[in-house]
């Protein structure tokens, strides 16, 4: 159809090229007689064949257009046609079904509406339209184009005015509306529905250039699929400019909106089903309204131009995102200014609502630095029930803070937020959480953020692995009696005053890197104690406190002292205070006579220390240190004999002047070594010197514990070892002992006569001057789990050698693993320790029919053998268990973990054809394997747990599913027709008084039949089995057991 209307204008435009001005002028004019501009249509004069045709004059019936073929109808320059219907239908033209429409409007219509469409296409080109009520019934509202359905519709450079009850443009069902250059008032009072654009259902409507003036109804109004805005300025005095109620999807691309003077009600722009906004001007009016309402999803960016919202005054907030309760809308506010003027307490930005019952309503993200705040009492107002995101946004200026948080509301702040935002909250207390919590990467410590309650700051919390910034009550610090000029390392006292009025909680009093510097009095004794490295808990719960100090500082020059109260790393408080630190010359140390020694291990070395106090000669008693290494070393007292060095060191007084000390040193160790000598007075060390010297090491004995590689030994039973001791360079030492400390009590050694012994308490005695040897013992142990046995060659205490091998001991239930492997076995550490890994134990230790032993309480972990079957088109099904007190909660895992029972357990991995989907054949295929008793009791347990156990019970005329055995001997026993068993024994774990009588001759009778798995271990007596009537059942074990039934019955 376009491009039979392309043709016939292109025609029409060629032929216009060979008429003569005047008379080209005359067609655009039209005079009362010619016919240049159509056939003249009389009063109710019926369409039914297409051409041109011509309005004019006054009209009081429709003219109804019945004809598919293209109409074209023309009003010339200068005439005014009328219609004043005095009976439906009140249309002056009407298109029926397949019409198309073309309409040269050079003059003016006066009445009701001009055109009701349901047509294909039509083209509306200018002309000045004035619609009024209907004379016929003045309540009756009426529209100037009524397009009901159609194709495509254009309506350009028109002009149209409508009154009360009338919408400029209704658009019901139409695919295109495209109106370009046109201007409509709509000047009647609010009337809900009307406006001067109204769309509906499936419409899809675009604007270009369009001029809208209303004064109590919205400009636009929308239920239709789409709209798009391009470009053009739409106004109201009164009432909402767009609304896009339930518009499938809304678009503005630009164009100037303005409520001109408004009320608290109204809105620029308000939506409820998705909205775009690439750009557009967006003015609220001057009594009141909010420029942006969105109850659904919008996102705001600058795709075309960076839109901007004014707010001129009034006391609502800019724009408000509400969200809605269904849908999750979500709004992305990615660029545009807003600019508010005027009123007090107001946001430029405001999210959720003050409801108190209202749900979660959706998310609203501020997203970018090109969303702009110009001014406004707060930048964000958070009020409730919608999540807000704060990725990143550029304020310019606020009255009052960046965000507002209403009661119990937080904001959530993302890691790409990087300005200072300044928080106020309407219920300030100390701890009340800012931003929501966030796990993982510790970004929120760095936000920059500012408290605007006033004697608040912005705090840190870490809680649960969760960070989040909270508020924290300021405290005042004050430093108190610190003199200003101090010696270096004398002791110089202090007082801090806190102030924390409506404080909560503790913090941490500190002095940064001076800690080291500080001691704290102790409330309880008096005395002074070493600051904790990472400050003093202080409580925080009361008024005020004094805390007494005393600084010994360890450097010259001018400082600085600051005291801080910091909590969860956030300054709460601080105070400075200025001093000086006077230099001072300090002991000297001199070690003579081990410069590069090189001492053999065993053998004593002599040397001195020359010690020289300088200033530090009043401090009167002090000592020669040298740490680690005091226990290697002796002094020369005044009788000239060697002593050992006491534990804290030597006494010396620094009021003798230089003294010079005598010492010998006998290392322990080998290797390259530094000795330091330290003078030290109460723990500060006044000089120190440093000597290398190197220790000729030897090679030491050597023991090995053989035959007790990762063994399992079960609990009661016994284990043959031997210890292979080798002296090597200690063979003079001579008597030693071989030692297994706590185990003793579980060893015996073989004597030499070939008997076991008890272990002595103090370890077996051996002689290392008889060279390497082979001792040979047994140990039972007395505990179970993984065990570590140590074995030590000491002498006179000294441990010579040690080796350690690991072991279980245990009573072990047996597990059974069919197509499965074992990926780890752990047994709980000792006294809380980690659990430790005996997987490689268990692997090794496995029986030789392929089975494990495996501790009690063990966690085991087992996986479906995949290796296995690689190639061959089977895969995973279920698991067979038996063993476990919830088979239902591991079946259908590929691989699980659990906690290794009393009892022996049984997993057998069940496959299935790897060409059968997850979710199960359909119903007919699953009767067919359940009707077919070859089928197999695997295979069936598989598919009918794939299709569901319930459905497939159903289809097998399951009566119900039982929970243990018990029942499900009893359902089977019955449905059988309670057959009496062959066997009169009864089971001992099932009541054996007359009522108890059915229960036992069902257990047996299913137990005889192997209706039900036999848990007895083998070779049980017959008198001794048990039926275990309260172990739980699967719904795989009842379908299966079921199946077996109804067979037994079939062949009966």
């Amino acid at each position: 159809m376009k491009k039979r209307l392309i043709s016939l204008l292109l025609a029409f435009s060629m032929m216009l090229t060979f008429l003569p001005a005047g008379a080209v002028s005359a067609f655009a004019e039209g005079t009362a007689d010619d016919t240049s501009m159509g056939t003249l249509l009389s009063d109710g004069q019926p369409i039914t064949t297409g051409g041109t045709y011509r309005l004019k004059d006054n009209y009081t019936k429709a003219i109804k257009i019945t004809t598919s073929d293209l109409v074209t109808i023309n009003i010339a320059d200068g005439d005014k046609v009328t219609f004043s219907p005095s009976s439906y239908p009140m249309t002056m033209l009407q298109v029926e079904e397949d019409g198309n429409l073309i309409v040269n409007n050079h003059g003016s219509y006066e009445g009701a509406t001009f055109l009701s469409f349901a047509g294909k296409t039509a083209e509306i080109s200018g002309g000045n339209y004035e619609i009024a009520r209907s004379q016929y019934n003045s309540n009756m509202g009426i529209v100037a184009f009524d397009f009901d359905k159609g194709e495509d519709v254009t309506i350009e450079n028109a002009k149209i005015q409508v009154g009360d009850y009338c919408n400029g443009v209704r658009a019901y069902d139409l695919n295109t509306l495209h109106i370009v250059n046109s201007e409509i008032k709509q000047m009647g009072s609010y009337q809900q529905g009307y406006a001067a654009i109204a769309h509906y259902k499936s419409s899809n409507v675009t604007l270009d250039g369009v001029i809208i003036e209303t004064g109590d109804c919205p400009a636009i109004f929308g239920k239709g699929k789409s709209l798009i805005i391009n470009s053009g300025k739409y106004t109201s005095a009164m009432n909402t400019v767009v609304v896009g109620d339930e518009t499938e999807k809304t678009v503005i691309n630009g164009g100037e909106f303005e409520v001109k003077v408004g009320s608290s009600s109204c809105n620029v722009v308000s939506n409820s089903g998705p909205m775009e906004i690439h750009g557009g001007k967006f003015t609220a009016g001057s009594s009141g309204g909010k420029v942006l309402t969105c109850y659904g999803s919008i996102v705001i960016d600058d795709e075309k131009s960076t839109p901007e919202f004014y707010g001129k005054s009034g006391r609502l907030d800019a724009i408000q995102f509400r969200g809605s309760y269904s849908g999750n809308p979500v709004m992305q506010f990615k660029a545009g200014i807003i600019h508010i003027s005027g009123g007090v307490q107001r946001a430029a930005i405001a999210i959720g609502t003050d409801s108190t019952y209202d749900p979660d309503r959706g998310t609203a993200i501020i997203d970018s630095n090109r969303v702009i705040i110009d001014s406004g009492t707060y930048g964000i107002r958070v009020r409730g029930h919608v999540t807000a995101v704060l990725n990143d946004i550029t304020v310019n200026r606020v009255g009052r803070s960046v965000i507002y948080l209403e009661k119990d509301q937080k904001i959530k702040i993302s890691d790409t937020y990087t300005g200072n935002a300044t928080i106020l909250c309407a219920d300030p207390k100390d701890g009340r959480p800012l931003t929501t919590a966030t796990t993982g990467t510790e970004y929120q410590k760095n936000l920059n953020l500012t408290s605007a309650n006033a004697g608040y700051l912005v705090g840190y919390k870490i809680e649960d692995g969760k960070e989040y910034r909270c508020l924290s009550k300021k405290v005042g610090v004050t430093v108190n009696g610190l003199k200003s000029e101090i010696k270096a390392e004398d002791t110089a006292e202090f007082t801090v005053t806190l102030t924390h009025a409506g404080s909560t909680g503790t913090g941490i009093l500190t002095f940064g890197d001076k800690n080291s510097e500080i001691e704290y009095k102790d409330e309880e004794s008096g005395a002074y104690q070493p600051m904790p490295k990472d400050g003093l808990e202080v409580d925080l719960s009361g008024d005020n406190k004094n805390y007494e100090f005393c600084i010994t500082p360890k450097d010259a020059g001018d400082q600085t002292l600051t005291a801080a109260v910091v909590r969860d790393a956030v300054e709460l408080g601080t105070a400075d205070k200025n001093f000086t630190v006077a230099d001072r010359v300090h002991t000297t140390v001199t070690i003579e006579g081990l410069e590069n020694a090189v001492v053999k291990e065993g053998e004593s070395k002599d040397f001195t220390v020359k010690v020289t106090p300088n200033d530090d000669a009043k401090l009167g008693e002090a000592f020669i240190d040298f740490g680690d290494k005091n226990s290697e070393i002796e002094y020369k007292d005044e009788n000239d004999a060697y002593q050992p060095m006491p534990e804290g060191g030597l006494k010396i007084g620094l009021g003798d002047g230089e003294v010079e000390r005598k010492f010998r040193i006998t290392p322990k160790e080998t290797g390259k070594q530094t000795l330091t000598a330290a003078v030290v007075r109460d723990d500060v060390k006044l000089g120190t010197a440093d000597k290398d010297y190197t220790v000729a090491g030897r090679v030491h004995t050597t023991v090995t514990i053989e035959g007790l590689e990762n063994a399992v030994i079960k609990e009661g039973e016994s284990k043959d070892f031997t210890v292979k001791v080798d002296p090597k360079d200690d063979a003079n030492l001579g008597e030693a002992f071989i030692d297994f400390g706590d185990k003793n009590s579980e060893i015996e050694y073989k004597d030499e006569h070939g008997a076991y012994q008890p272990m002595p308490n103090g370890g077996l005695k051996i002689n290392l001057g008889n060279g390497e040897v082979e001792h040979e013992f047994r140990i039972t142990p007395k505990e179970t789990g993984k065990q570590t046995l140590t074995a030590v060659v000491k002498k006179d205490e000294k441990e010579l050698a040690k080796d350690e091998k690991d072991f279980v001991g245990s009573e072990m239930p047996i597990l059974t693993l069919k197509d499965g492997v074992i990926t780890s076995v752990t047994v709980p550490g000792k006294n809380g320790a980690d659990p430790e890994d005996i997987t490689e134990i268990v692997k090794k230790n496995a029986n030789e029919d392929g089975s494990f032993n495996v501790p009690e309480g063990a966690t085991v972990s087992v996986a479906f053998d995949k290796d296995a079957f690689a190639d061959s088109g089977l895969k995973f099904g279920h698991w067979d268990i038996t063993g476990l007190d919830d088979p239902n909660a591991y079946q259908d895992k590929e691989s699980f973990d659990f906690e290794m029972p009393a009892k022996a357990v049984t997993l057998k991995a069940m496959t299935q054809d790897a060409t059968i989907e997850d979710d199960g054949p359909g119903v007919l295929g699953t009767v067919a394997i359940i009707g077919t008793a070859a089928v197999g009791g695997a295979v069936l347990g598989y598919q009918a747990y794939s299709l569901g156990a319930e459905f497939a019970g159903k289809l097998m005329a399951l009566p119900y599913f039982p929970s243990n055995r018990s029942a499900l001997a009893m359902m089977l026993w019955e449905d059988a027709g309670k057959p009496m068993p062959e066997s009169e024994l009864l089971y001992p774990d099932v009541e054996q008084e007359e009522q108890d009588m059915d229960l036992q001759h069902a257990a047996r009778w299913a137990m005889e039949n192997e209706l039900i798995p036999d848990l007895n271990d083998e070779g049980t007596a017959p008198e001794e089995m048990k039926f275990y009537p309260d172990n739980t059942v699967s719904k795989i074990d009842v379908l299966n057991a079921w199946q077996k039934a109804q067979e037994l019955k079939q062949n009966a």
